[in-house]
């Protein structure tokens, strides 16, 4: 049986070790940033509670508060997500306006979404409640050490130091398959 190589389903540019080096570097300025700018990210959340509401949605979200927690770690996830795909899958364009869209469909629904804090005051939902509070703090770390590591990547890429998947190459590599013709 022949085994499937990763870089079939995934493929990416060959890096050299000075790039893998370089990125590494970036992942790890990333995350310990993070922790840096994580305080002013969670006044900025505290600030977007302040402007406006949709009173239809919040109704909406007030009705069933466990799935829109659940919803929001699921919108946040996929805007580092669709960040690393734009990034590093060769979306480009299309990548950016996807990740725009979930940026904008998690702000939206965090905005909305019930206070983490009544999550206790739901019956006989204690320990999903506590898991929650504990989660919310690491994905929203993760999900801000993300973007500044993609912000690093692409000052890295600027700069001619690190390599992009090119926007003209075929994403799946189609030639590959044509063996002597």
């Amino acid at each position: 049986m022949a085994s499937i190589q990763l870089s079939v389903l995934i493929p990416t540019p060959r890096r050299t070790p000075r790039q893998r080096v370089l990125l590494c570097g970036a992942a790890v300025f990333g995350l310990l940033a993070s922790v840096a700018v994580l305080p002013t990210v969670w006044n900025l959340l505290t600030l977007l509670h302040t402007l406006p509401h949709w009173d239809l949605l919040e109704r909406m979200l007030a009705h069933s508060p466990m799935t829109a927690w659940l919803l929001m770690l699921a919108w946040g996830a996929a805007v580092p997500l669709c960040l690393l795909a734009t990034l590093f899958g060769g979306l480009h364009w299309r990548g950016a306006l996807l990740t725009v869209a979930a940026l904008l469909l998690a702000v939206v629904w965090y905005m909305h979404m019930p206070a983490l804090q009544q999550c206790s005051l739901l019956s006989g939902m204690g320990d999903a409640c506590r898991l929650l509070q504990t989660v919310y703090p690491l994905s929203l770390g993760l999900a801000v050490a993300v973007y500044l590591f993609g912000l690093v990547v692409l000052l890295l890429s600027s700069l001619g130091l690190v390599s992009l998947a090119p926007a003209d190459e075929d994403p799946l590599n189609r030639d590959r398959y044509h063996y002597g013709v």
